[in-house]
C-alpha cells in the first residue's frame, strides 16, 4: 500500500470501524480449482478475480492467494507489493502442492505468509485466513494511530529516501503550495533555494550519525516567493528501510521580523538610506589607505518644515524620500549615503577628490532643481570636505563638510526662500480661485491706501508683502474644497478657517517672512471680536491685517468669481460703510471709502 496515496489511505482506513467484507483476490489457472475456492470463500469473503494484469497493484485486496503458475508470472510483482506493504500488512497465500512445498518454503520467510499444500481441508484453510485478516487488521489499526498523527500535525512532515521525499503530510504540502502528486519521488533538493543546497548536502551526508539535526533554510514556492523553514532530521524506519523523518516548520515570518529589525538598525525606515549607526560602522572599515581619498557630502534639505507646517508630515517624508531618489541616481553604487538626522544628509565617496566630490554636489543641486514639481521646490543645501591621510579625525572633517554647508545655507538663504516663496505662490494659484490679477489689483490697492495712510517705505514694503501672502496657509486646504463652486459644508468650512494658523506657521519658518506672520494669522479677525482664529477685538488686531482686510473684501466683491458674480464699486463701498465697526475698523473703513470715491 502506497502511503502517500491520500484517498487510497483513507479508504483504507474507513473500513476500521465497519463491518465489511473482507476482499480476496485469488490467482488460479485452473478454473476448476478457483470456482470452487471461490464458493466456498464467498460466504464469508468476496473473492475477486485478476481481470486485467495492472490491477494487482491499483486495488484494495485484503489478502491474496495464488497458485505456482502465477506465482513463477508474477513473483516480482508480489515481491514489490510485499516489500512495499510495511507497516501495512497484506497476506500472501501460495497453494502448492506437497512435491513442491520444500522449494517454497525456503521463499516464503521473504515472500509469502502462509503455504497451503493441497489438498487441504476447507475449515482450516477459512481459519488460517481468518487469522491472517486478524493480523492485517491489527497492522491498521496501528498503522491508523501514527497516520492521524502525521496527517493531523500542526507542523509539516516528510520523509526521505535516499534524497527523496517519499511521503508528505498535508501541512507540508500546504506549506509547499503544491499537491502530493508534484512533491512525492522528487529530490529535496527541487525545493531548495540554491543558496542553502550546500547546507542540506553537508547534513544529509551525515545521515548516518545518530541524533537529530536541525537547519534553516530557504525553500521555492514560486518565481516570486520564497519562505523559510526549519527542519528537523531523525533516522528512522519506514517500509522497513532506512529513511529520514523530517519535520518542517514554517518560519518564514520570524525570519521577516528578523530581518526587519536587523534592516532598521543600519537603515533609515523612511528613506531605506543608510542611517547613522551604519555610517559610523562603515568608517572604520574604510580607514585604510587604499580608500582614500575620501570625500564628505553633508546636506542640509531647505523647506522641510515649512512643508512639514503647510501640508503635513506626509509631503515633508515625500520630500525627503525625494531627495533620498537622488542621492542614490547621483551617487555611484560603492558610495556610502545616509541619513544623519532629521533634514540632514551624509555621502561618504572612497577613493574620490575634492574636485570630483564638487561635481557631485552640483550634479545633485542642478538634479533637485529639474526635479518633478514637489509642494515647494527641491532645494539643499551642500558642504564639501576630505580625508586626505588617515590621521586626520572624521570628526575634524565632518565638522569642516557641516560649517561649509551652512555657510552655504546662509549665503542661499534669500535665494532659497525667495524659490520657496515663489512656488507657494504658484500652487496656491493652480489650487484655488486666486489669481495673479486680484494680486497685482491687491498690490496696487495696498500701495494707494498706505500712501494716504502716510506709511513708511518700510511699512509699504511689509504691507505688500502680507498682500502677497495672506491667504498662503490655503496651500494646505484640498484643492476640491478650494474650488468647490456651492457652498461648503459645515466641515468644509471649518477646514477652510484652518488656513491663517497654516498660513502663520509657514511664514514663521522662514526668517525673511517672519515679519508678516502675526498679520498672516489675523487677517480674518473682525473688529468686534467674531472672527477667527483668536477672536482678536478693535486695535488688538494688528494694523496691516486690518488694512488687508479691508482691500481683500473690495476686490473680492467688485470682481466675479466662479462661485459669486461682482458687484459694483458704490455697492461694495455701502457694504464696507455698513460693515464698519463690526467687521472693518471704523476709521480704517472711513479712510478706504474715501479713498475709493475721489
Amino acid at each position: 500500500m502506497n502511503l502517500n496515496s491520500t484517498v487510497q489511505v483513507n479508504e483504507l482506513f474507513k473500513t476500521l470501524n465497519e463491518d465489511k467484507v473482507n476482499k480476496i483476490l485469488v490467482l488460479n489457472k485452473n478454473e476448476k480449482d478457483f470456482s470452487l475456492i471461490k464458493n466456498f470463500l464467498d460466504r464469508d469473503f468476496k473473492v475477486l478475480k485478476l481481470e486485467k494484469e495492472t490491477d494487482l497493484f491499483k486495488a484494495n485486496y485484503d489478502l491474496i492467494i495464488l497458485d505456482a503458475y502465477y506465482y513463477k508470472k508474477f513473483k516480482k510483482e508480489i515481491i514489490k507489493i510485499k516489500e512495499s506493504e510495511v507497516p501495512i500488512f497484506l497476506p500472501v497465500i501460495l497453494l502448492s502442492g506437497a512435491d513442491k512445498q520444500d522449494i517454497y518454503l525456503k521463499e516464503q520467510e521473504n515472500i509469502f505468509d502462509d503455504l497451503f499444500i493441497l489438498p487441504v481441508k476447507k475449515q482450516i484453510m477459512k481459519y488460517r485466513i481468518k487469522n491472517l485478516l486478524k493480523i492485517r487488521k491489527l497492522s491498521l489499526k496501528s498503522e491508523y494511530r501514527y497516520y492521524e498523527l502525521a496527517e493531523k500535525s500542526p507542523i509539516g512532515i516528510f520523509i526521505l529516501n535516499k534524497d527523496k521525499i517519499i511521503y508528505a503530510n498535508p501541512v507540508f504540502t500546504k506549506i509547499l503550495n503544491k499537491n502530493c502528486k508534484q512533491i512525492i519521488n522528487q529530490e529535496l533538493m527541487t525545493f531548495i533555494h540554491k543558496k542553502d543546497k550546500a547546507k542540506i548536502n553537508n547534513l544529509l551526508k551525515k545521515k548516518g550519525k545518530k541524533g537529530t539535526k536541525n537547519v534553516e533554510i530557504r525553500i521555492i514556492i514560486n518565481k516570486n516567493q520564497v519562505k523559510w523553514l526549519n527542519l528537523n532530521f531523525n533516522q528512522i524506519k519506514f517500509n522497513d528501510k532506512k529513511s529520514i523523518l523530517v519535520t518542517a516548520q514554517n518560519i518564514t515570518e520570524k525570519k521577516e521580523k528578523q530581518s526587519q529589525i536587523k534592516f532598521l538598525n543600519y537603515h533609515d525606515k523612511l528613506t531605506g538610506l543608510y542611517n547613522r549607526n551604519f555610517l559610523e560602522k562603515e568608517l572604520k572599515r574604510l580607514s585604510t589607505r587604499r580608500q582614500l581619498p575620501i570625500s564628505v557630502i553633508m546636506g542640509d534639505v531647505n523647506g522641510l518644515k515649512l512643508v512639514n507646517d503647510a501640508f503635513g508630515h506626509q509631503k515633508g517624508n515625500e520630500l525627503l524620500k525625494a531627495i533620498a531618489g537622488i542621492f542614490e541616481t547621483v551617487c555611484r553604487k560603492e558610495d556610502i549615503i545616509a541619513r544623519w538626522g532629521g533634514d540632514e544628509f551624509v555621502i561618504l565617496l572612497p577613493k574620490t577628490s575634492l574636485d570630483n566630490a564638487r561635481k557631485v554636489a552640483e550634479r545633485i543641486r542642478k538634479s533637485c532643481a529639474e526635479a518633478d514639481k514637489m509642494p515647494i521646490n527641491l532645494s539643499i543645501a551642500l558642504g564639501v570636505a576630505q580625508i586626505k591621510n588617515l590621521d586626520q579625525s572624521y570628526e575634524e572633517v565632518f565638522k569642516k563638510a557641516e560649517a561649509k554647508m551652512y555657510r552655504n545655507k546662509i549665503s542661499g538663504s534669500e535665494s532659497a526662500s525667495n524659490s520657496i516663496i515663489l512656488s507657494l505662490e504658484n500652487t496656491l494659484l493652480e489650487k484655488s480661485h486666486e489669481t495673479k490679477e486680484h494680486a497685482a489689483r491687491m498690490n496696487n490697492l495696498v500701495v494707494k491706501f498706505a500712501n494716504k495712510l502716510n506709511l513708511s517705505t518700510s511699512e509699504i514694503d511689509n504691507l505688500k508683502l502680507l498682500s502677497k501672502l495672506h491667504d498662503i496657509g490655503k496651500v494646505s486646504i484640498p484643492e476640491k474644497i478650494l474650488k468647490k463652486p456651492d457652498k461648503l459644508t459645515e466641515e468644509e468650512y471649518e477646514t477652510v478657517k484652518d488656513h491663517p494658523e497654516s498660513g502663520y506657521r509657514i511664514v514663521k519658518s522662514i526668517p525673511e517672512l517672519a515679519s508678516v506672520a502675526e498679520g498672516v494669522l489675523s487677517h480674518h479677525e473682525r473688529w468686534d471680536g467674531s472672527g477667527y482664529p483668536q477672536g482678536l477685538v478693535g486695535k488688538k488686531i494688528p494694523y496691516t491685517a486690518r488694512i488687508i482686510a479691508l482691500i481683500d473684501s473690495f476686490d473680492v466683491m467688485t470682481h466675479q468669481r466662479s462661485y459669486k458674480s461682482a458687484i459694483s464699486k458704490k455697492e461694495a463701498l455701502s457694504e464696507i460703510q455698513r460693515c464698519a465697526g463690526s467687521q472693518f475698523d471704523p476709521e480704517l473703513a472711513e479712510k478706504f471709502i474715501e479713498m475709493i470715491q475721489n
